[in-house]
Parts: structure tokens; sequence; C-alpha cells
């Protein structure tokens, strides 16, 4: 299936069985409607290029469990307000654009991956959102606005993460892959949460926050750096595992 540049508006369901290709172009799929509808994706050439969750009322949009593939956004995917995008399966979601929600953005299991090799990105989040993990894999730098839960990890593969001034909440891991530099941003501040365990490298952060709960630890892995240029403790125990510098910048 091929649409032309432009807007197609869509109530109810899209489903993309194995070998379905689907090649958006430049348009733009926008789910309208106060009806619930559901997302299967099961064939590696299904993509959308522009995304647009304009739902009402509440209405949400389900990947559903019976998805067997990464749901690929080639654009921007766009969350407006009074509608909700629900992923519930375990397969990720690929953006090569830029994120805007001002609705509701519920990952229960999978993580968003950031990945272009062609120009930078933008994450911007307003209302009810809540991210299980993110995946940093950019040739250029994703820009952060506004505030980020991960319940959730955190991944830096490639690129560069400008977190601005913004608070990211990590219930997981936080793991930096690309190296120093690849964390920038004035002011911002990561707190680690929640009640279990969790394993940090990262040495580009502005403010550290402790706030783990039940006796949970933040973790250094052996042969890691953790560095910080401000370091608060509301409860929990950080763990310095051998051979592991801990410097404040």
């Amino acid at each position: 299936m091929k649409l032309p540049a432009g807007s197609s508006n869509v109530g109810g369901n899209w489903i993309a069985l194995d070998g379905a290709d689907t090649n958006m172009n430049w348009s733009t799929v926008n789910f309208v409607g106060s009806n619930p509808a559901r997302m299967q994706i099961n064939s590696d050439l299904a993509a959308f290029k522009h995304l647009n969750i304009s739902k009402s009322d509440g209405a949400r949009i389900a990947i559903d469990e019976e998805s067997t593939k990464n749901i690929v956004i080639r654009g921007n995917l766009t969350v407006n307000p009074g509608a909700v995008l629900r992923n519930s399966c375990d397969y990720d979601v690929v953006l090569y654009g830029n994120l805007s929600s001002s609705g509701g953005l519920i990952f229960e299991n999978c993580a968003l991956r950031m990945l272009n090799r062609t120009g930078n990105q933008s994450i911007s989040l307003s209302g009810a959102n809540r991210l299980y993990s993110l995946v940093i894999d950019s040739s250029y730098e994703v820009s952060l606005h506004s505030n980020l839960p991960l319940h959730g990890s955190m991944l830096i593969e490639n690129g560069t993460f400008n977190a601005g001034n913004n608070v990211i909440t990590v219930y997981g891991d936080w793991n930096n892959d690309a190296g120093l530099g690849s964390l920038i941003g004035n002011g911002h501040k990561v707190v680690f949460a929640g009640s279990y365990n969790a394993d940090c490298d990262e040495t580009g952060f502005d403010i550290l926050e402790l706030n783990k709960i039940n006796g949970a630890e933040l973790r250094v892995p052996p042969g890691a750096t953790l560095a910080c240029q401000s370091y608060d403790w509301s409860s929990g125990a950080l763990r310095v595992l051998e051979q592991c510098p801990v410097h404040r910048r």
C-alpha cells in the first residue's frame, strides 16, 4: 500500500500482517474519532512516515500483544490532547523524527528508540505520559524539552543527548556506550527512583539525585566511572563496586 503526500484519516484499526508493504512516502496518518482502536504490526515492511494520534474524549490507540515487529515511524510522532497511544507489546517504537505528546503516551514494556542518521531530533512531553525505556541511537543530537519519566532504563548508544535543564526520573539502569561528552545540558537533574537496584555508568551528570526506597541501591559496575557536579541524597544506597572511580566534576 502506497499513500501520496498529504493526510489520511483512520477511524478504525490498523493491521499490517506478515508481508504487508505499507509505504507512506511523505504522508501523515491521523487516527481520529472518539472510539478506541488497535494497531497490530507483523511485517518488517510496515512503516509510517508521520503518525498523529488525534483521538478525542480519551480514546486510545492500543498497540496490542499480537504485534511481532517493531513499530517504525520514519517521520514525527504526535499525540494530541485528548488522545492516548498505548503500547502493550514488547516490541520497540523506532522513531526517526521528533516526538511531541500533549495527550497520553504509555509504553509498558518497550523502548522508544530515537534513531536518525541525517539530522537532529527532539522530545517534548506534557500531559499523562509514561515511558518505559529510552535508547538514543543517533548520528546527531537528541534534545529534551520537558521532564522525562522512565520506568525502565536509559541507554545512550550513539550520538548526543541534550537534556537541557530538565529532570529525568529513571527507575532502571543508566548506561552510556557513546562515551564522554554524549550527555550534555545546563542544569539537568537525573533522579534514580524506585524499589529495585539499578546500575549506572555515566560521567556527564549535572545533578544526580538518589531517591531509592525499600533498601534499593544505585550501583557503579566494576571498571565504570560515575561523575556529577552535584549529588543529592534522599534515600537508598550508593554502592561502588571494586575499582570504580566516582568523581565530582
